[in-house]
């Protein structure tokens, strides 16, 4: 799997009014980007634990920016499932240590 072009495609969802999360993979890249944003640790965990965490996190985020309201959003909007591999950890380390966040 091409990880970049799950990050590619949250990136440009924040830059879209009508858009949504298609996946865990898209999902667990949202949250690990959330957590470096908040400043608060979410662990990388597919289960009911975790989700509620993010939910918690995103709920009170404050967003400084249009992009981290759509994450916000797009965060909360989603409905997580059990379904979960390897990459969605890397997925979910990537976004927490995002350099550059909106930029393609």
């Amino acid at each position: 799997m091409l990880l970049s072009l799950v990050r590619q495609a949250v990136i440009i969802k924040t830059n879209m009014p009508l858009s949504k999360l298609l996946g865990n993979y898209e999902y667990m890249y949202s949250i690990g980007l959330l957590s470096k944003l908040s400043n608060i640790s979410i662990e990388p965990d597919i289960n009911e634990n975790m989700a509620k965490k993010a939910f918690e996190v995103a709920e009170n985020f404050k967003p400084s920016n249009d992009n981290e309201e759509k994450l916000r959003s797009l965060i909360l909007e989603y409905e997580i499932t059990d379904k979960r591999d390897k990459d969605m950890e890397t997925l979910f380390e990537m976004g927490k240590n995002e350099e550059n966040p909106w930029k393609v």
